[in-house]
């Protein structure tokens, strides 16, 4: 919520400082403006055809489009406020660098932008849902089942050989069992070692 605060605040900070521009751009807008033409106009432009200029300082050479509106430094593409090149060429045939400027740094558009209504996300407690639904996350504890006492016999599906290491109930896998002498034969007596209960299996 503080977050959405500080947003509507900005919001309305800047709707009521577009109000007050002079111009049709902001006023940090316009002093970048300056500043590229305080650079730009003493650079020496070289006219090609379609739109193209090459404009020159020191030993480097770029070329500016004024009809696509790029320059080979990518400035102006980048910040959508002519670079000093295109500043240069934009002087030399006489148009006001203002009017290169992006639509989205002049009022018209600072107004569409900052028209609309902001409102807060209204919330809600969620503590009845807590109320609702109980969350168990401890872990499964198997010790009262491995030191029950095993009742004599077995679920049809859960019988196993009397060869097995390992028996299930449920299963879960319980202690190793031992096979008790003179139980070959079509019954078998085991014995847990975990609970020391006898019980007895079909072979």
């Amino acid at each position: 919520m503080e977050h959405m605060a500080k947003l509507g605040s900005m919001l309305v900070k800047h709707k009521e400082e577009s109000n007050n521009w002079k111009g049709c751009i902001g006023p940090k807008i316009e002093e970048k403006v300056q500043q590229k033409i305080a650079k730009g106009e003493v650079y020496p432009v070289t006219p090609f055809m379609n739109g193209i200029f090459g404009v020159s300082f020191g030993t480097t050479f770029l070329n500016v489009d004024i009809i696509k509106r790029t320059c080979t430094c990518r400035g102006w593409e980048m910040l959508g406020i002519p670079c000093e090149h295109a500043v240069a060429v934009i002087l030399s045939i006489g148009q006001n660098v203002v009017d290169f400027v992006q639509d989205w740094y002049k009022f018209p558009m600072q107004e569409l932008i900052y028209s609309g209504s902001f409102s807060g996300i209204e919330t809600m407690t969620c503590q009845w849902l807590l109320k609702m639904v109980w969350f168990d996350l401890s872990p499964v504890k198997f010790s009262s089942l491995l030191t029950h006492p095993i009742p004599n016999g077995l679920p049809a599906d859960q019988e196993r050989s009397a060869l097995s290491p390992n028996f299930k109930i449920n299963g879960l896998s319980f202690a190793q069992d031992v096979i008790l002498p003179g139980t070959i034969g079509k019954r078998a007596t085991t014995l847990c070692l975990k609970c020391n209960a006898i019980t007895f299996f079909h072979d």
